[in-house]
């Protein structure tokens, strides 16, 4: 097993980070938010380290079970932060996505590969639930951007189209207005003439009306299963999109990269022959975790939302 990493050798990995950092200060590149960022890495996987010691060591289901909860509430929060429409049922819709999708995937590969005993052991769970979790944020968060994008972008088309109409309609409701003020004047000298006209138009008026609610029937029914078609078709687009990172993760494991638990269970003294079956078992948890999480926030968003709301 490779020896612990003393935090005087540690010190060494921050000097290409200082360097890279002084470099682009120089060069006038903000590097405050950089500063900002691996501060809170640094206290903050400081931190973890003491709280999962805490968690091994009590070895409670009733702990292990809060820090779950604790875990899939922030992925949830953090998955629905860029969102433009943060409500509480898209917050619930997401949430209930982790929890099917990333929690039973998880229980899964668990009990079904791993054999864990006792079924909460924190030493396995807490870790496996941490990537499962986290890729399960990130797919979800994407798809749903995708999905605001693809609604902004129709919504701006349907004011534009409304816009036209509107303008188009405008010199042609004028000039029905003065053939009608035309005909009626011309029609003053004439009681006869003036009866039959308006029975003429009474009866057409009737008739087309009554058209015109039978085509509107239809054009809603057409209208409404074109809508729900291209909400399909973009429900479809944002879950690819979601996939695609993890798609190609899968493309270059073993090729480009080497995963992190791979590399570590190497440096630790393991087979590299039984780190990849670990890592098999990862990359399955990890692509059929955020897979599921999209599928049951699209199947959540479908029945949950009502038509008018999925038109847009």
């Amino acid at each position: 097993m490779a020896d612990p990493i003393s935090l005087t050798r540690l010190s060494f990995a921050l000097i290409p980070v200082v360097g890279l950092l002084l470099y682009l200060a120089v060069l006038g590149y903000a590097v405050r938010g950089s500063l900002h960022g691996l501060a809170r890495m640094l206290i903050q996987l400081s931190l973890v380290g003491y709280l999962l010691v805490f968690l091994f060591e009590s070895d409670q289901a009733w702990i292990v079970l809060l820090a779950l909860t604790v875990m899939m509430l922030a992925a949830s929060l953090i998955a629905v932060r860029t969102s433009t429409q943060n409500s509480w049922r898209r917050y619930v819709h997401v949430w209930i996505s982790i929890l099917v999708g990333g929690g039973g995937t998880l229980a899964i590969v668990t009990q079904g590969v791993l054999e864990v005993t006792p079924w909460y052991s924190p030493r396995v769970v807490i870790p496996l639930a941490g990537m499962t979790f986290s890729n399960c944020m990130n797919a979800l968060s994407l798809a749903i951007e995708r999905l605001e994008a693809s609604e902004k972008a129709i919504e701006k088309a349907s004011e534009k189209e409304k816009a036209s109409e509107k303008v188009a309609e405008k010199p042609g409701a004028r000039t029905g207005s003065e053939t009608h003020g035309v005909v009626g004047n011309g029609g003053l000298g004439n009681e006869g003439m003036r009866q039959d006209t308006a029975e003429v138009t009474c009866e057409d008026s009737l008739s087309s009306e009554g058209s015109y609610a039978g085509r509107t029937v239809d054009q809603e029914v057409e209208g409404q299963r074109v809508a729900d078609g291209a909400a399909g078709q973009r429900a479809r687009e944002a879950v690819s999109v979601a996939l695609i990172p993890i798609t190609n993760s899968l493309f270059a494991v073993g090729v480009v990269s080497i995963p992190g638990m791979m590399t570590g269970q190497v440096l630790a003294g393991v087979s590299p022959l039984i780190a990849a079956r670990y890592q098999i078992m990862i990359m399955c948890l990890v692509f059929a975790s955020a897979g599921w999480s999209l599928m049951v926030f699209m199947w959540l968003r479908r029945t949950g939302t009502p038509p008018t709301e999925r038109i847009a």
